[in-house]
């Protein structure tokens, strides 16, 4: 059981970060191609938009990540009739859910135009909205399947077929570009695109799990019933949280600097996100092993593992935030122009959230396996609502940047003052001495790490060639990784890591 969750984990992790370098490259030009034929205005909208269907979302409130606890067990012990029971209950949530959305985007549609500051008419952006709120409701009705497949250790599915539609969603969105410039097709496009994939993730559940189809349904006990709606009524709290967070910045960003300031943005965002989503693999790889291995496994084993992941999640991103740090601004000015960059102070911060964001992440896909929510639901609200009122309090003085301070003062409550806290606590059952430990060695590692990249690469000659850009590559992928390395060579849990992944070649 130990080497199949490694297996499993590892081969989440190489498909997901296989899959996603191979979409990177194509979204890199779609947005170039976007920025030169449709503006930042348009992409101003494009990223408020999202935003805004995303408080839509809200009417999940987190009733998906209850049952997806709920089906670790019944996974592990092959019980069918409760993993039937589960999603067909599911089902029945989403489908409400999907109404709910539906009716909240009617109701909010005669006011969208209010979005627009003049630019744009209010058909054009009415459309959009629409587009988008059907892109919502399309996601959520086939989103049973893919939690399913999660849940069972096949993320890698998930991200094959994920990986698949982005680049044929890529190919005909840049065709659209090239040929109409028109930006509501460009997103039709997307909604089209995004219901192949729901029913080719239809038909592998289908395949893999053919006793769901047994039309003789049963219900899940009281108990079981009892347990997903109160873990739901305490995810409301977090998902709320994680609004406040994602969703915010841009509207503030709007109301305060303009739609172009947020396109803007969009560009570091993009460039952001596109790393977030090859290095975070590694922990989606590993959440449903984990909830595996919460499920069959002690605390003190569980907390060996989750320490061991730590540190390789931890190695990956100090390498990744260094390389953000003093690669996104030539790489901005090569592939869009001067005119798409912003001052330093901001790629800094976000940098910073990527960081703190990035090494929660294991922490984070550990507590939503262990299922455990509703001790920090109003710590973690608390701290969403302190980034919402430092980000209003900070815009009108320092822009961008106190935005997205607010941000970096969330995550930094999330990790060291409520994450650390919950797991050790509540999971592990153990003290906090050896999180604090790791903690310190982390910072001292990541300032250190930081400081020499950014010397070593203002020592080579400016990055305004892709020659030049490439020699930084080179720098930022050997100077943290070494002091990385060098700082743990005499870790257990690095020698851990190495002989696990040997372990796979035998």
């Amino acid at each position: 059981m130990k080497l199949s969750r490694t297996r499993n984990s590892v081969l989440n992790i190489s498909a997901g970060i296989l899959l996603q370098m191979l979409t990177i490259g194509l979204g890199f030009y779609s947005r170039q191609l976007f920025v030169e034929n449709l503006g930042y205005e348009i992409l101003g909208v494009n990223g408020l938009f999202q935003n805004l269907v995303a408080i839509l979302g809200l009417a999940e409130a987190g009733i998906g990540t209850a049952i997806i606890c709920h089906l670790y067990r019944p996974l592990a012990a092959g019980d069918q009739v409760q993993i039937r029971s589960l999603m067909h209950l599911y089902g029945r949530a989403y489908r409400l859910i999907s109404l709910v959305i539906g009716i909240g985007g009617l109701l909010a549609m005669p006011f969208i135009h209010l979005t627009g500051q003049g630019v744009f008419s209010t058909g054009f952006l009415r459309a959009a909205f629409a587009l988008f709120l059907l892109e919502t409701i399309t996601v959520c009705l086939f989103m049973s399947r893919k939690s399913l497949l999660i849940a069972d250790q096949q993320n890698y599915l998930v991200n094959f077929i994920n990986a698949a539609a982005q680049i044929v969603l890529f190919i005909f969105q840049i065709a659209i570009l090239h040929a109409t410039k028109s930006y509501l097709l460009f997103v039709t496009a997307g909604v089209i695109l995004k219901i192949f994939e729901g029913l080719a993730l239809r038909y592998f559940v289908a395949t893999r799990y053919p006793f769901l189809g047994d039309k003789h349904q049963f219900s899940p006990a009281d108990d079981c019933c009892h347990s997903v709606f109160a873990s739901t009524r305490d995810l409301m709290f977090h998902y709320l949280a994680m609004y406040f967070v994602r969703n915010t910045d841009n509207l503030i960003i709007s109301g305060w600097l303009g739609l172009a300031m947020v396109g803007r943005l969009a560009n570091y965002q993009i460039v952001i996100l596109a790393v977030k989503n090859i290095f975070s693999q590694f922990s989606n790889g590993m959440i449903a092993s984990f909830g595996n291995l919460l499920a069959l496994e002690t605390p003190q084993k569980s907390e060996k593992v989750f320490y061991t992941a730590f540190l390789g999640n931890f190695i990956l991103f100090n390498f990744a935030s260094v390389a953000l740090l003093n690669l996104t601004n030539p790489f901005l000015n090569l592939w869009l122009g001067p005119e798409s960059l912003l001052p330093f102070s901001v790629l800094f911060l976000l940098v910073l959230d990527f960081f703190l964001h990035g090494i929660s992440m294991v922490a984070g896909a550990l507590r939503a396996s262990s299922g455990v929510f509703a001790p920090d639901r109003h710590l973690h609200l608390g701290a969403s609502l302190l980034k919402l009122v430092l980000s209003l309090a900070l815009v009108q003085t320092y822009g961008i940047a106190g935005v997205v301070f607010g941000t970096v003062v969330y995550r930094f409550a999330e990790w060291h003052c409520i994450l650390g806290w919950l797991l050790h606590r509540q999971v592990f059952r153990s003290g906090m001495q050896i999180f604090i430990k790791n903690s310190l060695a982390a910072a001292a590692i990541f300032v250190l790490s930081h400081i020499a990249g950014y010397h070593a690469c203002e020592m080579t000659a400016a990055a305004t060639t892709w020659h030049n850009w490439w020699t930084r590559a080179i720098i930022c992928c050997i100077v943290p990784n070494l002091i990385a390395l060098t700082a743990l060579h005499r870790s257990a849990r690095l020698r851990a890591i190495i002989a696990r992944f040997s372990d796979l070649r035998q």
